[in-house]
């Protein structure tokens, strides 16, 4: 399965949802989706997860370069809406302590303290 990407701004933020794998053939994807957004100068950037299916090695690697990517550039990735795979992954990878995961958009929109571990 390919993954598609769908975006819309509000509250200052871009949020973007996820439809599909997160995987070595579609992080390609992310990665660029996230450079256009660092180009238009939106540097928070909201990843809607509800309706990702699976996130291997590659899929990890990009959401760790993007958050990279935006916090050198004072801005923030947020996850939201996990679903019970990804949230599994999330914790047992541990990148849930550097890529916190919000059970609403709302909430994710609300988190505006800045990454302290950059």
């Amino acid at each position: 399965m390919s993954l598609t990407l769908s975006s819309r701004r509000t509250g200052g933020a871009t949020v973007v949802k996820l439809a599909g794998e997160l995987d070595a053939a579609s992080a390609v994807q992310l990665r660029m989706f996230v450079l256009d957004q660092i180009a238009k100068r939106h540097h928070v950037v909201v990843l809607d997860l509800a309706d990702v299916s699976f996130v291997d090695s590659a899929g990890c690697r990009a959401l760790v370069d993007a958050r990279q990517r935006l916090c050198e550039r004072t801005g923030q990735l947020r996850l939201a809406r996990p679903t019970r795979d990804v949230s599994r992954m999330l914790r047992t990878t541990g990148l849930g302590r550097v890529l916190p995961a919000h059970a609403t958009i709302a909430a994710a929109l609300r988190a505006g303290t800045p990454d302290a571990g950059s």
